[in-house]
């Protein structure tokens, strides 16, 4: 079997077993449709070895993609993240505040995401721009634990929530 033959071969099995269509294949590898078409069915009148190299290209480039391993979204061994972990710890174990700080991209937000996936009855509230503002903030913590959309004063919204806290052993990051 000749190079064109086994590009050929090795495309058609790529598309079987990913069940991407010609065109979002076509528009990968930099070639028309209507090119990767005629190779396919052995109508392609160019140049079918510069199409086959194109071809053969894009699979190794696939195969190399599969081969590596993903980098892990969390790696709790890092020292932010040790810091951050031992904190929440910390703070939840004693039922106290505490602080997390950092600088942008440290790995803060990841930390607390997880934590609150690991952990029981701790909560994660992300504020952005927009939700500066106490009452912001406190219908967001709100929205959260009561699972309903909470009306009223900042003052009515605490109320409820100190209600709902009271004695259960819950964290809010």
């Amino acid at each position: 079997m000749d190079n064109i033959e086994k590009a050929r071969s090795k495309l058609i099995d790529y598309i079987r077993n990913t069940g991407q269509s010609q065109a979002v294949i076509s528009k990968r590898i930099g070639l028309s449709a209507a090119t990767i078409s005629q190779f396919l069915n052995g109508f392609y009148a160019g140049d079918n070895e510069e199409i086959a190299m194109k071809i053969d290209s894009f699979l190794y480039l696939q195969d190399m993609r599969t081969a590596y391993t993903k980098a892990p979204d969390f790696t709790d061994s890092l020292k932010n993240t040790r810091k951050i972990i031992n904190t929440l710890d910390y703070v939840y174990a004693n039922k106290c505040t505490g602080v997390v700080a950092g600088v942008s991209g440290c790995g803060k937000t990841t930390a607390l995401k997880n934590y609150q996936t690991l952990m029981n009855g701790v909560i994660y509230i992300q504020a952005d721009a927009t939700k500066w503002s106490p009452c912001s903030v406190l219908k967001l913590i709100a929205n959260s634990i009561l699972n309903e959309p909470c009306k009223g004063s900042s003052s009515d919204i605490l109320d409820k929530l100190v209600m709902e806290l009271t004695g259960t052993d819950r964290l809010i990051i």
